[in-house]
């Protein structure tokens, strides 16, 4: 694209510095003394008539990325007025990601004149910085909830209710205090021989979902509590990672693993609610070492979408341990990476309070992905099974569990009265 003798007459005529209207006519950012000199000869070939053309395509795109992280860029756009103050269409139209990045500041001038569209071809620069990890979450969890909650009407969980029970058949139910317990899931797992693909463990949760609804309905209780015991999803980050920076092997990309398990554990909790007569519904999570920040995130976003369903209480307190009473029946939850010595003591400490009345003292954990019983000085410590599969470490070192999950039938006086296995 050039410029004819009236335009860069107008660009000489402007008020911009003359590295600015250098810039303009050529495209190139130089200093202030070669600028001046070069435009006072531009200047003289104006005077003396002669016909002078510059080619916008001396325009160079350039991107500087300073100390402190942030980058600018300079490009050549065709665009509105509008366009320029949509802070989103700039960060795109610079090629960056608005997931990743944000605008601090920007700037444009005329370049050229245009007649297509009304847009005018400008000088753009802009700065941007990276999105900082907290904010990346923020908008995760405010992009996941507008989804889930546009979808609420048209309700994918109610469908896929519909689905299940369509397959399933019903039965009778009974009455009494229901803890149903979920370690270790590991949502984003690489699939392996126990799961061919990622659909085929949700299918697999599905079924398991069918199995929680039967227990329910088989026995009725007044209230129930659904205990995440950590590990929900297999990394914590983009970077596919551990809490701490363990690198996980998954084929399993961030956005999938963290909408497949919002969107399941939602699908869980809605059938649940179904099969049942409106009981009191406790959602107790419990973080685990895979998934520390990103697991809260996860339960922040279920939480809010049944924030106003007044029979759902959530635990979501970002305490490594916790506890509850079932009438006269102490039960822990922790994750289980603690020190094994240390494993059943905790309780005296943080439930001193509850420990003389206890009949029955429970702690349940997971992190082995095994079914394992200690009974020491009247606690007794389950380390209970999962329903994952088996990761490339497990199948190198030979360890292999019995795949499925446990709940626990509670009588507030007479104690444990049943396990059930799923």
């Amino acid at each position: 694209m050039e410029l004819n003798n009236e335009q860069i007459r107008r660009i000489l005529n402007s008020d911009e510095t003359n590295r600015q209207k250098y810039f303009r006519i050529y495209g190139e950012d130089v200093s202030k003394d070669t600028a001046r000199h070069r435009l006072e000869r531009l200047k003289e070939k104006l005077n003396s008539n002669t016909v002078v053309e510059v080619c916008a395509n001396n325009f160079k795109d350039t991107v500087t990325i300073t100390s402190n992280g942030q980058q600018c860029s300079e490009k050549l756009l065709e665009c509105s007025q509008e366009e320029l103050k949509d802070p989103n269409f700039l960060l795109k139209i610079h090629g960056y990601d608005i997931n990743e990045f944000q605008l601090v500041s920007a700037t444009a001038s005329i370049w050229q004149n245009s007649t297509k569209d009304n847009k005018v071809l400008y000088s753009s620069r802009i700065t941007v910085k990276p999105l900082s990890k907290e904010q990346n979450i923020r908008k995760l969890i405010e992009e996941t909830v507008d989804t889930l909650f546009d979808d609420k009407d048209s309700s994918y969980s109610h469908k896929r209710i519909t689905d299940i029970q369509k397959r399933c058949k019903k039965s009778k139910r009974d009455e009494k205090y229901l803890e149903i317990c979920l370690p270790d899931l590991h949502f984003g797992l690489t699939v392996n021989e126990d799961v061919q693909s990622f659909s085929d463990f949700e299918y697999l949760f599905e079924e398991k979902v069918y199995a929680i609804g039967e227990i329910v309905k088989n026995t009725d209780p007044s209230n129930i509590d659904l205990v995440f015991l950590g590990d929900i999803l297999h990394y914590d980050n983009a970077q596919k990672t551990t809490t701490k920076g363990t690198p996980q092997c998954s084929n399993v990309s961030f956005e999938t693993m963290f909408t497949s398990a919002s969107e399941n554990i939602i699908m869980l909790i809605d059938y649940i609610k179904e099969v049942t007569n409106n009981p009191k519904i406790r959602v107790i999570y419990v973080p685990g070492n895979h998934d520390t920040v990103l697991g809260y995130t996860l339960m922040t976003v279920v939480g809010a979408y049944f924030h106003n369903d007044e029979n759902i209480e959530f635990d979501l307190r970002q305490t490594d341990r916790k506890y509850t009473m079932y009438g006269t029946n102490l039960v822990g939850f922790i994750h289980g990476d603690m020190n094994a010595k240390r494993l059943n003591q905790w309780l005296y400490n943080d439930a001193r309070e509850y420990i003389s009345n206890a009949k029955q003292i429970e702690i349940h954990c997971g992190h082995l992905h095994s079914e394992q019983v200690i009974e020491d000085n009247g606690v007794i410590t389950r380390h209970l099974p999962t329903i994952c599969g088996s990761s490339p470490f497990e199948k190198r070192q030979g360890y292999h569990s019995v795949k499925r999950l446990s709940a626990f039938l509670w009588d507030g006086y007479k104690g444990l009265q049943n396990i059930f296995y799923i």
